[in-house]
């Protein structure tokens, strides 16, 4: 059925989207409704979902040289201004794949105010193998970097596959065996250390 006209007013800085708009391609949903700063007189609260979105072609559209495929769900709240934005939400990523690496899904909660981001991501390879991150990262939305900020971050994993870190270009190449991590990074944004964890990797090989 017909939705009708999309409907959006700017007004004084403030971008309104009265009714929710839906965008749809091949199965990828984005859907938006609310109000968006787009200067700092005005404060906003703009609801996002996002469902079927293909990684392999957003990589493609973001140019990426990597090899990328599954499906990305996901919804999230910004509000504020252009300069206290905060954005609240969960993006979850099935069956995905990283430069050959498969996995069943990462799933990651962010909570980003006052240029800093509250993550809480589970990366789940099987039933039986996952790596956890959780901590608090310093990060600039206006320039999309990390900061000079203090970071902290714990990563945890009582056993996962090597080819994880080396899908994350690490410069493993062709490593097997499974990797137990306990690792708390601290420092700064732009300059981070990790200590106080400590990893093994049994069964090792190249």
């Amino acid at each position: 059925a017909d939705a009708g006209p999309v409907r959006v007013r700017y007004q004084n800085g403030l971008l309104t989207l009265p009714q929710a708009v839906t965008l749809v391609n091949n199965g990828q949903q984005l859907s938006a409704v609310g109000t968006f700063a787009m200067t700092d007189g005005v404060t906003g609260s703009l609801d996002v979902e996002v469902s079927g979105v293909n990684l392999t072609e957003l990589g493609a559209l973001l140019l990426s040289q990597r090899q990328l495929a599954g499906t990305i769900t996901g919804d999230a709240r910004i509000s504020g201004s252009v300069s206290t934005r905060n954005v609240v939400g969960n993006v979850k990523l099935l069956a995905g794949i990283v430069d050959g690496y498969a996995f069943q899904s990462l799933d990651t909660l962010v909570n980003y105010r006052n240029g800093r981001a509250q993550v809480d991501a589970i990366l789940v390879q099987s039933p039986t193998s996952k790596l956890e991150a959780t901590g608090s990262i310093p990060f600039s939305l206006a320039k999309g970097v990390l900061t000079d900020q203090p970071i902290t971050v714990d990563i945890r994993s009582a056993g996962i596959d090597l080819a994880v870190p080396e899908a994350a270009n690490t410069g493993l190449v062709n490593a097997t065996g499974l990797l137990v991590v306990d690792v708390h990074i601290t420092g700064t944004g732009g300059n981070p250390q990790a200590g106080d964890g400590n990893h093994r990797q049994p069964g090792v090989g190249a």
